[in-house]
């Protein structure tokens, strides 16, 4: 499965795959052996500890050296990406031939209205625009992980799968309700969690655009609707498996490089080194 979706360059190396098992076997992925070393993240302090299970790395918001905020940023593209490519395949094979288009602004679209009173004069972007019959539908995505510290545990995010993503879908209704006004079910919020979980209501919209495609008047190819569906939920899965141990990589790394910014507690990994 993890090669399946090379098309799409999302494939794993080998060094991926050890250590995106090592992380879901909840082992040390980070080259130190102290029990929290404090990240200078500046979004939560009470989420700044980085311990060596290497779980930091998915949320850190962090500017400057060592930057990993850029790969919360490179992870939202790719994902982004791929389902554009997949959703752009279907609509190619189709019968409605529908126009997939990467990052659309919502303001261009019939029927969105701005809600009096809105002031801040900015333009707000979805990830994927699908126009189907001169009818557009936006998919806004977002990549949430499921906290271990803080409030988002008491949230019972960290426990019980899918809270995150329903969240996080919840969430974005509620930022796009409160500036449009747009047609009904014509705003999709596509809420996956780092470890692959869809939200069900994004899974839904998603087969549901590809149901479209794949229907002649009443008759649905069910057969090529399954393997699409399928095909993509795998194809997501390894993308993100992918990201997260870009992401452990790039923290292991910067804790080497960076060491300096973290005070003694990396005093370890310079032993390790010399030796």
């Amino acid at each position: 499965m993890y090669a399946d979706p090379s098309m799409y360059q999302q494939g794993l190396l080998d060094e991926h795959f050890r250590i995106v098992i090592k992380s879901r076997l909840l082992m040390d992925v980070l080259p130190f052996r102290q029990t929290e070393i404090i990240c200078p993240c500046e979004k939560n302090p009470e989420l700044s500890c980085i311990r060596p299970d290497g779980i930091h790395a998915f949320h850190c918001m962090r500017d400057g050296q060592g930057n990993l905020k850029g790969k919360r940023t490179t992870r939202h593209f790719a994902i982004s990406l791929l389902l554009t490519k997949y959703l752009k395949t279907v609509a190619r094979s189709g019968y409605k031939h529908s126009l997939v288009v990467r990052e659309a602004v919502v303001d261009e679209s019939v029927d969105w209205r701005c809600k009096a009173g809105r002031t801040d004069g900015v333009l707000h972007r979805s990830d994927i625009k699908v126009t189907t019959a001169e009818i557009d539908t936006h998919y806004d995505l977002v990549i949430t992980t499921p906290q271990v510290y803080g409030t988002a545990a008491l949230a019972g995010c960290s426990s019980i799968p899918g809270v995150a993503a329903k969240a996080k879908y919840n969430q974005k209704l509620k930022f796009y309700n409160d500036r449009y006004t747009f047609p009904e079910r014509r705003l999709v919020p596509i809420a996956i969690e780092i470890h692959g979980r869809w939200h069900p209501d994004s899974r839904k919209a998603i087969k549901e655009m590809m149901r479209i495609e794949l229907s002649d008047g009443d008759v649905v190819d069910n057969e090529t609707l399954s393997y699409q569906t399928s095909h993509l939920l795998k194809a997501t899965t390894v993308a993100l498996a992918r990201e997260r141990a870009l992401a452990l990589l790039r923290l292991a790394k910067n804790l080497r490089e960076f060491h300096h910014e973290h005070g003694d507690a990396l005093t370890q990994v310079q032993e390790d080194d010399e030796e």
